[in-house]
């Protein structure tokens, strides 16, 4: 069981990879075409996002293809210390990045529902343990959004709106499952982000076909 979750763990983290790296390179040429600045706040966050997910996934592979070859780990005491970096690494990366993406919600010029702007401010009063902090950003992500969706009430703006509830749902389930060790919340925690970023994809897909039709 425990060799399953790790192969579905690293699976997670190469597909979300790929994906994370999708948005963010449809989002650089959102800007591109655009000139909007809110798609500058979207490749960035979701760029450093994908910097994590790929760090994480390189050091996971690597131990995975290592471990078959020698049956042991002879220097156990470092595979945990280059674990426990990988991890702290993706941590910061994924909380940067939403903090990019929640600033540039923020910077919005519209007034309208605009006390729901001044939500970045709330993960600073949380814990600092990284999920919780995730899930709090994910929560002002999901504010933001759905500031943005009341103003136009757009397909598109529900899409992004629905993808930040699903990523807050999996920073939400991931601290669960943490603090009760359970691998099944893990799993539809990381299905979770998933399927949100490919939400993602999909508006910035129809962004693109917008313009460039």
């Amino acid at each position: 069981m425990l060799r399953t979750f790790y192969l579905f763990n690293m699976f997670m983290d190469w597909l979300s990879a790929i994906i994370f790296f999708a948005v963010g390179y449809l989002a650089y040429r959102g800007l591109k075409l655009t000139k909007a600045k809110i798609f500058l706040f979207h490749t960035s966050g979701f760029m450093l996002q994908f910097l994590g997910l790929l760090t994480h996934g390189i050091v996971m592979l690597t131990v995975f293809l290592y471990y078959p070859l020698t049956g042991t780990f002879p220097k156990l005491k470092l595979v945990f210390l280059v674990f426990s970096i990988a991890k702290m690494v993706y941590y910061i990366l994924t909380a940067v990045g939403y903090l990019i993406i929640a600033l540039g919600y923020a910077l919005r010029k519209s007034e309208k529902y605009r006390i729901l702007s001044t939500a970045p401010i709330l993960p600073l009063i949380l814990n600092t343990n990284f999920e919780a902090f995730n899930s709090a950003l994910t929560l002002v992500l999901v504010l933001e959004a759905a500031a943005v969706y009341l103003e136009n009430r757009e397909r598109g703006s529900l899409k992004i709106l629905m993808a930040f509830i699903l990523m807050f749902i999996s920073h939400a389930l991931s601290l669960i499952a943490i603090i009760g060790t359970l691998e099944l919340i893990f799993i539809a925690a990381r299905i979770s982000r998933y399927v949100g970023a490919i939400l993602f994809l999909m508006f910035l897909r129809g962004v693109l076909r917008r313009v460039e039709g």
